[in-house]
């Protein structure tokens, strides 16, 4: 029985070998963050006017499905040429940053 969703955004649904009868109408955290940072390396290069470096980033989240799930999809951003995430700090949601 195929499920299609507007509103699935996890990236624990993003294999359609694992979920084959699964479709979303959005796009998943993972897709999100992987383009947020592709438009962040190319901006860096343009005005490094640098476009072979990839850079390294420091990576602030909330301690939440999502924020957690953003942070590991920009650790994982290395392996497809992203940037290299060299700190990360987390934070309860509602907690004011500055305790960081």
């Amino acid at each position: 029985l195929p499920l299609m969703s507007s509103g699935s955004t996890t990236g624990s649904f993003d294999s359609a070998a694992t979920h084959p009868n699964f479709l979303r109408t959005v796009y998943s955290d993972s897709d999100g963050v992987r383009a947020l940072l592709a438009d962040l390396v190319a901006r860096q290069g343009a005005a490094e006017n640098n476009t072979n470096d990839t850079g390294s980033l420091a990576v602030i989240a909330s301690r939440e499905p999502y924020g957690t799930g953003c942070a590991n999809n920009a650790k994982d951003a290395v392996s497809w040429g992203g940037p290299k995430v060299i700190a990360e700090a987390t934070f309860e949601s509602g907690e004011n940053v500055s305790a960081i």
